[in-house]
């Protein structure tokens, strides 16, 4: 019952500062829905709160480490897309390496790339996501992408 109120509340909080304690609840309760919910709200603090980027950034990462599935993974590099910028996009690609990430992060590295000035960044990610085995439809999306950068 305190585990439930408490993980409730504290996913409901209005302020970026309850990500710590999120983030702790996440990696050590051992009730799964209530470290699920626990995650989901600590992923929710770097989408809807106006943190600077370097700390979603390394908010995400964080995030990524304590997860334990995919779609809280998934959830993770989906809130990336709220901060485009080269460092999000390489945090992107770096999940490419999971199949079950795999298309998902290629989508996502691909809807950055208007929103990225960084040709090297750029070029560096459409190269990952090419070689990736991502679905061969995003894969010639990432090779059209390079041709327009020249690569």
């Amino acid at each position: 019952v305190v585990q439930d109120a408490s993980t409730r509340a504290l996913g409901k909080w209005l302020t970026a500062d309850v990500a710590p304690e999120l983030l702790a609840l996440a990696k050590s309760l051992k009730n799964h829905k209530y470290r699920v919910r626990s995650m989901r709200a600590y992923i929710r603090v770097i989408q809807q709160f106006g943190l600077p980027p370097e700390q979603r950034l390394e908010m995400a990462r964080e995030a990524l480490r304590a997860a334990q599935r995919d779609d809280e993974r998934i959830l993770t590099i989906n809130a990336l897309l709220q901060f485009p910028n080269p460092d999000s996009l390489a945090l992107t690609t770096d999940q490419l390496s999971n199949p079950a990430l795999r298309d998902t992060a290629a989508q996502i590295a691909l809807s950055m790339v208007d929103q990225i000035n960084d040709k090297g960044a750029l070029r560096n990610a459409m190269q990952e996501v090419a070689t990736s085995g991502a679905n061969p439809a995003l894969v010639k999306q990432a090779e059209d992408v390079l041709s327009r950068l020249g690569a």
